[in-house]
């Protein structure tokens, strides 16, 4: 997803600084899944919008289904 950057705090995955590539996810649609990631995320009065995207360092390799679009 080229232009995009990592929400989530502690990584610079995205910006020019970042010479390493990253896949990014999507926030999820599903409402429940939404919560789960707001909860997460670690950050004070921040609203997830739905075009922002968490990079792959986030998540543990078992929690990543590669190859699949899940949503």
């Amino acid at each position: 997803m080229p232009g995009h950057r990592c929400i989530a705090p502690g990584y610079n995955s995205g910006y020019d600084s970042c010479k390493e590539k990253y896949h990014f996810f999507t926030v999820p649609k599903d409402d429940i899944k939404l919560q789960q990631w707001t909860k997460t995320i670690p950050r004070k009065n921040f609203l997830i919008k739905p075009r922002q995207v968490v990079c792959e360092r986030h998540f543990h390799e078992e929690e990543i289904l590669r190859g699949s679009v899940a949503d």
